[in-house]
């Protein structure tokens, strides 16, 4: 994929049925969603590897569902808002305005361990690539609507390569997610948003994304991808 080229659109469409957050990707709803394959955030080629990754939505909640193909599943982090994008992760920045420069940005660990923080990135107004001279995170933003969970395929922090995969299942309610026009969005209505995945295997740093930046860093927001709700 040319990381110079337009960004990825994917649309959303309706939950058909309430999803249980469990970790476990196989609600009959997540059948209507399109699956979206990451690709290497700074070169568009295909990860080592893989994630897939569906999103769905309905009155109350955006839902977002990560497959993860991992032989060597691991976390050390249990507490919230730590530092987990230091380990491995699944992670979503959200900007409903579509400005670039405010977004939402969420993780969660093997661990279901959860960080969350808004964020101000000037960089589209000063003209750098990734961050800019303001960027700052607020952890502060500690949404009480946000449901996650994971489910493993292997044992966790064993490291002996025998792992398969796991699993995280996200729900973020729409009335936290403040920045946005419409709560809950309207059919066409347009969000950008950017998925991301962090491997860790030894001294091996593998980063996936939607769309990727070209850049070692997801934050990068004209290169965020966008998401139509139907």
């Amino acid at each position: 994929m040319d990381i110079k080229s337009e960004v990825p659109v994917y649309e959303i469409f309706r939950a058909e049925s309430p999803i249980k957050v469990d970790g476990r990707l196989d609600d009959p709803a997540w059948q209507r969603a399109p699956v979206i394959e990451l690709v290497e955030c700074s070169t568009g080629k295909p990860p080592r590897y893989p994630t897939r990754v569906r999103l769905l939505y309905d009155d109350e909640w955006l839902y977002a569902g990560f497959h993860s193909r991992d032989p060597d599943i691991w976390g050390t982090m249990k507490g919230h808002d730590e530092p987990i994008y230091n380990e491995e992760v699944v992670e979503i920045f959200i900007d409903p305005a579509g400005t670039l420069c405010a977004y939402y940005e969420l993780e969660v660990s093997p661990l279901n361990t959860g960080f969350d923080a808004l964020i101000l990135n000037n960089a589209v107004l000063c003209g750098s690539p990734g961050r800019g001279d303001r960027f700052q995170g607020f952890t502060a933003w500690d949404p009480s609507g946000f449901k996650h969970q994971v489910y493993l395929k292997g044992k966790l922090n064993a490291h002996d390569g025998k792992a398969e995969f796991w699993e995280c299942e996200i729900a973020l309610r729409f009335d936290e997610l403040f920045l946005s026009g419409n709560v809950p969005p309207k059919p066409g209505d347009q969000w950008r948003i950017n998925l991301y995945r962090i491997d860790i295997e030894g001294d091996r740093l593998e980063e996936s994304a939607f769309s990727p930046t070209g850049l070692d860093d997801f934050h990068v927001p004209y290169r965020f991808g966008k998401i139509v709700f139907r």
